[in-house]
């Protein structure tokens, strides 16, 4: 796909029921000028964007199977031609647009190859938008997953690579209009390419094109290809030109190491509100939770690994600090496998900028990532994903309730567990023991 068919898409949205209303309160009847739509294929889904000037009141139905899907907006009213060109999307033939109801009535018209579901829900401004209108149609068969087999296919790690941002969110651009999104992406295939190459290795693409993929979805994707890596790719951006320099960063529950950190990890994290997020939906997500132990060991084997990706970065240019940062980014939050984000240089640094475009280096970029991940098959060879490890455990975990009067020794003798293994089991755990708390004693 070209990059002038892949430049057709944006918008967002509204949670809607179909074939209900879908109403926000404004403050005056209004009508909406409509500026444009955008379209935005990805494996799972089709995301298309409206650019408003206000909220608005809309309807959204489907007809048939695969049929059309229709939206119909009260009181709004194009600035320009809308009907959008449709190119290699495996859900959409057409799109077409028509005023109704005397001119009352805006009426898009989306012809579909495929049958979908399709969701809908509207986006306040932010510092790159104004008010959007987002309609996702969602392949009913939805996307095919490669379960992680490593017995059948002679794999025994996955590597999650994270091309951060993309589709509405083209991340941070440099001077010469160098997009975040498309440099980290080519880096990302880059590394997919080195990891397929190793036996006993598969890569999975948590991005593999032009659009965007949530926060939470970033994660969930990983863990559902039980991955036992995440690398997130991102190259910084800053109001100053001079910035440069690249860094690692690892997941902090609680400070940031630095106020670079800090500010960097709120950049990264706003991502969602640029790209586009149904919060009524993601909110829903499971949150996975881990016991201490095994986060920590995730985190230790995290900035272990993140040194050897800073020291190899440390060869081919300049770094933004000489230490591993800690900072509280979204996407690394999925402790149940070790995680890192790599910001390979500034791109809004013009010298920097000319390296990240240049194929070379983004070679040299990915061959620095390959590095730990080399590791992680040489120190850790029968490695498995802590989540596996932790819902394997939690099954089969057997618990005592501690009684008035107990001591570690006497649980000991009753459980035939030895003390010592109980602290293993409970990490913590001290000489004064509370009555009704449970030991793990399996």
């Amino acid at each position: 796909m070209t990059d002038s068919d892949l430049g057709r898409r944006r918008f967002l949205q509204l949670a809607g029921t179909l074939p209900l209303w879908c109403t926000l309160s404004v403050a005056h009847a209004q009508s909406a000028s409509i500026f444009g739509i955008r379209l935005w294929p990805a494996p799972d889904h089709t995301r298309i964007v409206l650019d408003l000037d206000q909220p608005v009141e809309y309807k959204l139905t489907k007809q048939g199977n695969p049929g059309k899907v229709v939206l119909k907006l009260k009181q709004a009213y194009p600035i320009l031609t809308l009907d959008a060109v449709v190119k290699e999307d495996p859900r959409l033939k057409s799109v077409k647009t028509w005023s109704a109801e005397q001119g009352k009535e805006f009426v898009v018209e989306f012809v579909l190859l495929q049958g979908v579901e399709a969701r809908s829900f509207q986006l306040p401004p932010n510092e790159s938008y104004g008010h959007r209108l987002v309609l996702d149609l969602h392949s009913l068969q939805g996307e095919k997953k490669t379960p992680h087999a490593p017995a059948e296919r002679g794999r025994s790690l996955v590597i999650a690579i994270d091309a951060g941002h993309g589709g509405e969110d083209p991340g941070a651009v440099g001077h010469k209009g160098t997009q975040e999104k498309k440099i980290v992406l080519s880096i990302a295939r880059r590394l997919e390419k080195l990891i397929q190459r190793e036996a006993g290795m598969s890569a999975v693409m948590i991005r593999k094109g032009d659009y965007y993929v949530s926060l939470g979805g970033r994660v969930r994707k990983a863990r559902q290809h039980n991955a036992d890596l995440l690398i997130s790719i991102h190259a910084d951006g800053f109001r100053k030109k001079s910035a440069h320099g690249a860094s690692v960063f690892v997941l902090s529950q609680k400070r940031a190491s630095s106020e670079m950190a800090k500010w960097l990890a709120r950049q990264e994290n706003r991502a969602d509100r640029i790209g586009g997020v149904d919060q009524v939906r993601e909110s829903k997500g499971v949150a996975y939770a881990l016991r201490d132990m095994e986060r920590g060991a995730n985190q230790k084997v995290s900035l272990e690994l993140a040194n050897v990706v800073l020291k190899e970065l440390d060869k081919i240019g300049d770094l933004h600090g000489n230490q591993v940062h800690k900072a509280s980014f979204a996407v690394l939050k999925a402790a149940d496998f070790p995680s890192m984000l790599v910001e390979t240089g500034f791109i809004t640094n013009p010298r920097e900028e000319r390296k990240l475009r240049s194929n070379a280096h983004q070679q040299k970029l990915a061959e620095a990532m390959m590095k730990a991940v080399r590791l992680l098959a040489a120190r850790y060879p029968k490695m498995v994903n802590m989540k596996s490890q932790a819902t394997h455990a939690t099954s089969k975990a057997r618990y005592y309730k501690i009684k008035k009067g107990d001591t570690l020794s006497a649980i000991s003798r009753r459980t035939n567990v030895t003390i010592r293994h109980l602290r293993r089991l409970n990490p913590g755990l001290g000489k004064l023991l509370k009555v009704g708390e449970r030991l793990r004693i399996k």
